[in-house]
């Protein structure tokens, strides 16, 4: 039993796992399709499986109650795996998505207060400004019957949204150079991500001297920002603003230039990418489910009423935050996270020796069909909260969870609603016939090809002000 196979047992074994010729078949699969690799050794093999021992052991954990193991219960054993803090630390430096120890909890601390749901009101109407200001773009496209690449639509308004609730308007001549520049870092690192061999990273250094420029582009922009703001002090109600008066409330330090550019560096990158591969699986899934669709639409009218959405409004969109909350079930844009124990551990009664790596897949465990009845539906009355409170905790961890879960959550869910009844209030987003659908799992689960799409004006489409 699953609930049972969690539970220690005294003399800790070896979890069970392809060996020998079966890993050895497993290889292809594994290099060049892991999330159906990772499915597939979950169910043959349980709940802890042993990926292999030639150079550093490697263990999966999908079972809830072992992630939370891991992510929770046993965190202060736990540190990120050097697999992937090596590589983000060239362009991410000590922030918080690579920091560890002390500097981690004390800028966790810090920056905590930042994230509070009254401080993220106040950046609603710049996310509803943004999108406003896109939807705009897109009537004219639309009325020339010219197909979106959703996916770079999604990417270029939620980058839009990352910088003005950062630095707000006063700066967004300057934040135009920081698209590009990020986009590149963030390719530069994910191909470093999924190189698995040397001659792989050999091959990359050509595109070194593009990421360093990349990232000189970003610290040049983000520090003359930082440089200017602590001149004068003024709270402009963005993030940036916050983060220069955040105090820890232990030590009443606050950040330097140096930490706070690292900062502002790990929010605008997971501020932008992670939520805009959300919203491009969001567009295929409804185009493939009308039924959703249309009650996605009937919300947003009814909601909405032809207006821009209010802090007011969000609360009764509960259907759009369920069809959001879905996708990110089935397309969790962080697909796969490690850990490295730093003592011997034991979960399901399986030995996790220090040192070696636990790989936890959100796009793994959200779709066991012990917790999950027709796991690849798209369903999202999952998420009714009569149905959640049902569920393990860990059954669904989109966002992390323990010590560690995502500071910008609420900031993703907030969004994301405003996005999505925004345009579903005025739009259809039909996929282009003959289109190949396949995820690519890299930093995020992105889709390998573009979905080209036509926004067609819904019957009672009304011109938001």
């Amino acid at each position: 039993m699953l609930q049972e196979s969690i539970h220690p047992s005294p003399s800790p074994r070896r979890p069970p796992g392809p060996r020998g010729l079966r890993f050895l078949r497993g290889l292809p699969d594994m290099l060049g399709n892991p999330l159906r690799f990772l499915r597939k050794v979950a169910r043959e093999y349980g709940d802890v499986v042993s990926l292999g021992h030639d150079v550093r052991p490697i263990y999966l954990v999908v079972h809830p109650m072992g992630v939370k193991q891991v992510l929770q219960d046993n965190a202060a054993r736990y540190k990120k795996s050097d697999l992937t803090t090596q590589k983000f630390k060239p362009f991410l430096g000590q922030g918080l998505v690579v920091s560890e120890g002390a500097l981690w909890r004390g800028q966790r601390r810090l920056m905590g207060p930042c994230f509070t749901r009254q401080k993220l009101e106040r950046l609603f109407p710049l996310m509803a400004q943004v999108t406003q200001e896109m939807l705009e773009r897109w009537r004219e496209l639309a009325s020339r019957g010219q197909p979106l690449d959703i996916g770079e639509e999604m990417k270029r308004l939620t980058l839009g949204i990352a910088s003005r609730t950062m630095f707000s308007t006063d700066v967004s001549g300057e934040t135009d150079l920081l698209g590009p520049a990020i986009r590149t870092a963030q390719r530069y690192v994910a191909r470093q991500m999924t190189s698995m061999t040397g001659l792989a990273n050999y091959l990359l250094i050509p595109q070194r001297a593009a990421f360093r420029q990349a990232t000189d582009v970003i610290n040049s922009v983000v520090l003359r920002i930082i440089h200017q703001r602590r001149q004068s002090l003024d709270d402009k109600g963005d993030l940036l603003s916050a983060l220069l008066l955040a105090q820890d409330s232990r030590t009443g330090q606050g950040m330097d230039d140096a930490q706070l550019l690292d900062e502002v560096k790990g929010i605008l990158v997971a501020g932008f990418e992670s939520t805009a591969t959300v919203l491009t699986w969001v567009w295929y899934l409804l185009d493939q489910h009308p039924a959703v669709r249309q009650r996605l639409e009937a919300e947003a009218r009814e909601v909405l009423g032809g207006s821009a959405p209010t802090l007011a409004d969000l609360p009764r969109l509960v259907y759009t935050r369920q069809v959001f909350e879905e996708a990110l079930r089935l397309y969790p844009p962080v697909w796969m996270t490690l850990r490295t124990p730093l003592e011997d551990d034991c979960i399901g009664g399986y030995r996790i020796p220090a040192d070696s790596v636990v790989l936890l897949s959100p796009y793994v465990t959200q779709r066991l069909p012990e917790l999950w009845p027709r796991p690849d539906d798209f369903e999202p009355e999952r998420f009714t909260p009569e149905r959640s409170a049902e569920r393990s905790r860990f059954a669904y961890f989109p966002f992390g969870g323990g010590p560690r879960t995502c500071m910008g959550s609420g900031f993703a869910l907030m969004e994301a609603q405003v996005i999505l009844a925004m345009v579903a209030a005025r739009y259809r987003l039909a996929l282009v016939p003959g289109q190949r659908v396949e995820p690519l799992p890299l930093l995020t689960l992105q889709p390998r090809y573009p979905f080209q799409m036509n926004a067609i004006p819904t019957a009672d489409s009304v011109l938001m002000g």
